[in-house]
């Protein structure tokens, strides 16, 4: 089955011919805006779902250590 499978795919490869396309000045610049929005986007992504709340457990962890190092200096 996968042999088959490779030699169907080895034939259609075969018949394509290659597209003399030309990309104007508008395409390119609509392609290249399209690629910095997913990679704006990712780091979005990044900080909303990563970096916020480390940064939050990090504020609680230095809050709950001051806490304990104030009552053990009053103590």
């Amino acid at each position: 089955m996968i042999r088959a499978f490779s030699v169907f795919i080895l034939l259609l490869c075969n018949l394509l011919q290659p597209a003399y396309a030309y990309i104007g000045p508008g395409g390119g610049l609509t392609a290249i805006g399209a690629i910095i929005a997913v990679i704006a986007v990712v780091i979005v992504i990044f900080f909303g779902f990563l970096w916020y709340p480390i940064k939050r457990l990090r504020k609680k962890w230095q809050s709950r250590r001051r806490e304990t190092d104030s009552s053990d200096k009053t103590s």
